[in-house]
């Protein structure tokens, strides 16, 4: 049942690019990710490029699902950012790969810390195996001494006389 209010409210936001006004929809859904496409969209470029939304006084707006509806009297300013403010995509795909290589190093670490603990435990293993072997030949040591014992207990019971008071 519920209260009647929907949770994919679908909100609008006014975007002026290339002298342009367009109305921007989008649900609570939408990631701020997908909502700077949008955007990038509304500036006609592709999503790899940077854009920014300003407002009329020049304030930044950050570009998510918190972002403050306006109207078409007022609309915000999406503006391409400048080729060489940005890193350029060589740049930013080395950095990709260092990270890539990253991981590798990090994974290969963990492949060879996994073989010394496996290491570890087998020798542990051998060791407690021993140990109980030992264990083992001490408890028939024990037992084979208790039997001496007994016979020893059951010789001088034998050879001892009662005699009556």
């Amino acid at each position: 049942m519920g209260s009647g209010v929907s949770k994919n409210k679908t909100r609008n936001i006014f975007v002026r690019a290339n002298g342009k006004t367009q109305r921007l929809k989008f649900t609570r859904s939408c990631s701020p990710t997908e909502l700077k496409d949008l955007v990038s969209a509304a500036c006609g470029v592709t999503k790899w490029k940077s854009v920014q939304l300003s407002s009329d006084d020049g304030s930044l707006v950050a570009i998510s699902w918190d972002v403050p509806e306006n109207n078409e009297s007022a609309p915000y300013i999406a503006t391409v950012v400048a080729e060489d403010t940005l890193v350029n995509e060589n740049d930013r795909l080395a950095g990709i790969l260092t990270q890539v290589s990253d991981h590798f190093v990090r994974a290969f670490n963990i492949t060879e810390l996994r073989k010394e603990i496996r290491d570890h435990l087998s020798e542990l293993k051998k060791r407690v195996e021993t140990i109980e072997g030992l264990k083992a030949v001490e408890i028939e040591k024990c037992k084979k001494e208790i039997v001496q014992l007994r016979e020893m207990m059951y010789a001088r019971k034998s050879s001892s006389v009662d005699y009556p008071i």
